[in-house]
């Protein structure tokens, strides 16, 4: 019988497989299968066995670097933030400098608001020190005169990350968008000008919650 990520959790959860040999499976799957779908139920089975060996970090960091599918590198981000998030600054560092997906991004961020370090915190500043879109850079400037960066938890920045990492894949698909921002967050959010042949609402689907 084929081997499948489903059988596998289910040879692990009736104790006919032990872990170690569930893992290798299953990373034996993701390095060798041409099924996307199959890949990416194979990541997400090794946070169903809470897989948190060093070969397994190492495999997730290696697809989030270098894997050519959004999806694959979006669900090894996410199984990083669930099995190794002591571990995540540095994987997550070079993603954000390096990743074009908005899924991932945003995915990204949140695992660094997670983190809530002094590393992660200066990260996400240093981001946020590189927005270019004027009309929340003017409204982060009011909103740094009242508090000290020292104040703002690695959440509350990842937040004002995530908002402006969503404003900047609407106007870089759709062009100039109509939004409201306050204290970085952005509370309103017009897209009427935006052709309903152009775009459906379920593109905010398209972002993680």
């Amino acid at each position: 019988m084929e081997l499948s990520p489903k059988l596998i959790n289910k040879n692990y959860k009736n104790k006919t497989l032990d872990k170690i040999s569930a893992i290798n499976q299953l990373i034996s799957i993701i390095d060798n299968s041409d099924n996307l779908d199959t890949r990416i139920e194979s990541i997400n089975t090794l946070s169903q066995i809470d897989a948190k060996s060093n070969d397994v970090f190492t495999l997730l960091e290696n697809l989030l670097i270098s894997d050519s599918h959004e999806s694959i590198r979006f669900n090894s981000i996410n199984v990083i933030g669930k099995l190794f998030l002591d571990n995540a600054l540095e994987p997550m560092r070079w993603a954000l400098k390096h990743e074009e997906s908005l899924k991932c991004l945003l995915a990204i961020s949140k695992i660094l608001g997670k983190i809530d370090t002094p590393q992660s915190k200066s990260l996400l500043f240093n981001k946020i020190k590189k927005i270019r879109n004027e009309k929340i850079i003017e409204n982060l400037n009011l909103l740094f005169k009242k508090r000290d960066l020292e104040s703002f938890s690695s959440f509350e920045l990842s937040r004002i990350i995530e908002n402006y990492f969503i404003v900047a894949g609407l106007e870089k698909r759709f062009g100039q968008i109509n939004f409201k921002v306050k204290e970085g967050l952005i509370y309103e959010l017009d897209l009427s000008d935006v052709s309903s042949h152009v775009f459906g609402w379920t593109i905010l689907n398209k972002f993680p919650d």
